[in-house]
């Protein structure tokens, strides 16, 4: 036989007999269920006993019976409605029958092995700091007994003046400048003409000339004449020097065929230019400026001097050196205006000359005759070990 008891009827709910105020789970851990014929009182999880009397519903210890899952008894400690399992002194872990608990030895061997290892770390890290420091220091000194002071106050700039200071790159900024100095970014190669090698320099005694059978070098550096005749002179390394200076005045490469064709080349380019008054629309971008204009034009005439196609019509590499020292002293000077006026005088013929030709081509007896060269009123001092 099954006895299915509620109290109260069908109309009296848990919700109905409460605010009635005859609400029979009068236990502070008891809950209530509505049944088909009433409500019915229960002791919440973790309790036990009568939901109908007022301390009726009694906690449970579950550590005595097998309602918890720690390792033993002893590591089960009672709780209100509920428990929790922990491991006793010299044992770490949860205490749990799945997790368990472990001697205190292998956490104690663990923090000793990361205090060690930690220790080792900083002794080695404040190794390297010194050995770091020390090498700084060492570089210094080198630096201070190969006068790396003196060069530092030949290169340094008094306040106020406008000339522009020449850089020391250190040994990171090299790397970096030449992707850790990629062997594809060699200009040229080849050996000895101190300047600059593109791969066509040879030691040849003053007064003489090289003939090669081979033509070779660095594309887009080549003088013109070396190409037709594989004829190197020390008018040679002018061109390519001077093809150097059109690479600084444009920030352009000396040939690429990412260019137009009419501007692969940037020689025929730049000398095209030059020719047709267009000069400044080929100058690197933030370059010119209103305080080095008539600089940045002696710089170009000079260029354009070096470029000349016949070597006999370009300058040595002294007057070129000349030239240079005296565009850097221009403002020093107080004839560095007459100077500078003179060049310009010159640039503007060079620019309205109709007679001659910068382009690769024909260059006539007479464009030689009558071209006006400002390198040539300067008062040469010798430099025996130069071209």
């Amino acid at each position: 036989m099954v006895l299915d008891w509620a109290v109260g009827n069908q109309s009296v709910t848990c919700e109905v007999a409460r605010r009635r105020g005859n609400y029979a789970c009068l236990s502070n851990n008891s809950s209530c269920n509505d049944t088909d014929n009433g409500y019915r009182c229960y002791c919440e999880k973790g309790f036990d006993g009568n939901p109908y009397l007022l301390e009726g519903c009694q906690d449970i210890n579950e550590c005595d019976g097998l309602a918890h899952n720690c390792i033993s008894k002893d590591n089960c400690r009672n709780t209100k409605g509920s428990f929790e399992c922990f491991c006793k002194n010299g044992y770490s872990g949860k205490g749990t029958k799945e997790a368990g608990c472990q001697k205190k030895i292998l956490l104690t061997l663990v923090l000793t092995t990361a205090g060690f290892l930690a220790l080792f770390v900083g002794m080695s890290t404040t190794y390297l700091v010194y050995q770091k420091r020390k090498l700084m220091k060492l570089k210094e000194q080198f630096f201070r007994q190969n006068g790396g002071v003196i060069l530092q106050q030949q290169l340094s700039v008094r306040e106020g003046s406008s000339q522009r200071r020449a850089q020391i790159f250190t040994a990171e900024e090299l790397k970096k400048a030449t992707k850790n100095y990629d062997e594809s970014l060699i200009v040229g190669k080849g050996g000895y003409a101190k300047v600059s090698d593109f791969g066509a320099s040879r030691l040849v005694p003053v007064g003489h000339a090289e003939i090669t059978t081979i033509v070779q070098g660095t594309l887009g550096y080549l003088d013109p004449e070396y190409m037709q005749t594989s004829q190197l002179t020390d008018k040679s390394d002018v061109y390519s020097f001077g093809v150097v200076l059109v690479e600084l005045l444009t920030g352009e490469k000396a040939v690429s065929f990412d260019r137009p064709e009419e501007k692969r080349s940037l020689s025929v380019h730049f000398l095209s230019s030059f020719k047709e008054g267009c000069l400044f629309q080929v100058l690197e971008s933030g370059l010119l400026n209103e305080e080095n204009k008539e600089e940045v034009m002696e710089v170009a005439v000079l260029a354009s001097k070096c470029l000349r196609l016949e070597g006999e019509e370009r300058p040595s590499m002294k007057e070129v050196a000349m030239e240079l020292e005296g565009i850097r002293k221009m403002n020093k000077h107080p004839w560095g205006s007459s100077n500078s006026e003179r060049n310009l005088e010159e640039s503007e013929y060079l620019l309205h000359d109709k007679s001659g030709t910068y382009e690769h081509g024909d260059s006539s007896n007479n464009h030689r005759n009558t071209r006006y060269d400002s390198i040539r009123d300067h008062v040469l001092i010798p430099l025996d070990s130069g071209r």
